[in-house]
């Protein structure tokens, strides 16, 4: 054999048993395979660093989950990665789905047990992922350790202060966010958590004038313009209340809660087709029972009975031990003279009272049916109805605490 044929043999030595490729071929082709892959791994991971020098959190994730992708041996990119994530929980409300968070969360442990032990952003991030995986005990630990270590760091304050809100402890919550306020007064985040506290506490003035202050800063947040429009509400500001909500509902026509507040608000205004729009369309939405028994009550005022009587008939179904819903049927039942089933729904409202909580709402109620019995008595003695919804309109119910 010569030379020649020897290199030759060398080159593309074996054939693959039933496949007929040559092992030399399937060698080069991995080769070349394995340096395009390379090679975009490195020009995303170049991209990622780039979008993250600029600040796009979004883009440097994505490009760097990348090129890990493309190659896992890229030495120093794990820990740039991993840095990206934490300021992208840090800085925007991410939605993580629940098998990333359990990662992520191991990740940053491994991190905080290691090369970034007692790093208060590390510490901020981890405490994020585990409010999405519902340890909200073991969050606020982290974010309470995490505020004492760096007591000036206003984003530590606000997060403590933002984890007792959503456990529901407004003391808690109100000197972490004031303290997160005073570091950084252009925060919108802790005007509008402080806000919330302040909403929540009635102390509506103080809230109006925090949340007004969010909504500037945070103008296509949904949640600030409608918590501003709450406050509105309970201002009596009601023009200010529909501006609010409005913008609301038009970055998020599904926002819970805004259409029954938009209705109030236009109820206030006298403009009652509004505010019955509003209402039906937060039951149909929601099953709003506050925003239900409304509309109700706005059609009575406006002297429609026969729209308001299945109203009432169905808020009857949903809780018989109420004397609100009988009372109104009696009402509309006498208006469209029927006056029978006036009187019946009259006294199951009356059998009722003694059982109404607290005592105190039982008399007021009582108050209403001897008024009603006695207009009704006197309309079975003219023999016709005529009294319409709007001789004792049912008071409002007690607003949704917001």
């Amino acid at each position: 054999m010569s030379k020649i044929e020897q290199l030759g043999r060398v080159v593309v030595v074996g054939i693959a048993v039933g496949a007929g490729i040559p092992v030399g071929a399937n060698a080069w082709h991995d080769w070349c395979a394995r340096r395009a892959e390379s090679a975009r791994a490195e020009q995303y991971a170049t991209a990622g660093k780039a979008a993250l020098a600029a600040g796009d959190l979004e883009l440097a994730v994505d490009d760097l989950s990348n090129a890990l992708g493309a190659d896992p041996q890229l030495g120093d990119l794990h820990g740039v990665l991993l840095d990206a994530r934490v300021e992208q929980l840090l800085k925007e409300p991410v939605t993580v789905a629940p098998g990333a968070a359990v990662h992520l969360d191991a990740d940053l442990k491994q991190a905080l047990a290691g090369p970034k032990a007692g790093n208060v952003r590390y510490m901020l991030a981890q405490g994020r992922i585990l409010q999405l995986r519902d340890k909200a005990e073991a969050a606020r630990t982290l974010f309470t350790e995490a505020a004492a270590k760096e007591p000036t760091l206003a984003l530590a304050q606000l997060l403590l202060g933002d984890a007792w809100l959503k456990a529901g402890d407004l003391e808690k919550a109100a000197a972490p966010l004031q303290k997160a306020l005073e570091l950084d007064p252009a925060s919108p985040q802790a005007s509008l958590a402080l806000g919330q506290v302040r909403l929540k506490q009635e102390k509506w003035d103080d809230a109006a004038t925090l949340l007004s202050k969010a909504a500037d800063g945070l103008p296509r947040n949904p949640q600030a313009l409608l918590s501003l429009g709450n406050a509105r509400l309970h201002q009596k500001q009601n023009e200010s209340a529909v501006a609010a909500l409005e913008k609301a509902l038009a970055l998020d026509p599904n926002l819970a809660g805004a259409h029954e507040l938009i209705g109030e608000a236009y109820a206030g205004l006298g403009k009652a087709d509004a505010a019955i729009g509003a209402f039906r369309m937060a039951w149909e939405k929601f099953q709003d029972v506050t925003a239900y028994k409304n509309l109700g009550r706005v059609l009575l005022q406006v002297g429609r009975p026969q729209e308001a009587l299945p109203v009432f008939k169905t808020l009857n179904s949903l809780d018989d031990s109420d004397p609100e819903p009988l009372v109104a049927i009696s009402i509309c039942a006498q208006a469209l003279g029927d006056l029978n089933s006036a009187q019946a729904a009259l006294a199951r409202a009356e059998k009722i009272l003694p059982s109404v909580t607290p005592p105190e709402r039982g008399v007021e109620w009582q108050k209403i049916v001897n008024d009603r019995k006695q207009a009704l008595a006197q309309a079975i003695a003219k023999g016709g109805g005529g009294a319409g919804g709007k001789d004792a309109k049912p008071e409002m119910a007690d607003k949704k605490k917001p």
